[in-house]
């Protein structure tokens, strides 16, 4: 899915590691937009970004969103090092300790 969806989308994205059999990448676009990890799960693409901070801004959101606008979806995890877990359009926020 990753590989067709990057080839659609007209951008390249590396593929360095798998999880627990998915191929994992990120992806960043020349205006400086990235999510830190992109995990392929066959029929769909999950991006997560992760964010250190206790409190999670309305901006931390940005990069799932515009990975989301090209890749036709709406779904997403923000991992940060709070202690706040919601779910918010489709897009969950979770500590890191039950990511």
């Amino acid at each position: 899915m990753l590989a067709s969806l990057a080839s659609d989308a007209g951008i390249t994205l590396p593929t360095a590691k798998t999880w627990l059999g998915a191929p994992l990448s990120f992806w960043r676009d020349a205006s400086g937009r990235e999510v830190d990890l992109l995990v392929d799960a066959g029929d769909r693409v999950l991006p997560i970004e992760i964010k250190s901070g206790m409190t999670v801004a309305s901006d931390a959101f940005d990069p799932l969103r515009a990975w989301n606008a090209i890749a036709g979806q709406k779904t997403g995890v923000l991992v940060h090092g709070g202690e706040q877990a919601l779910e918010q359009h489709g897009l969950v926020v979770r500590p890191w300790f039950l990511a």
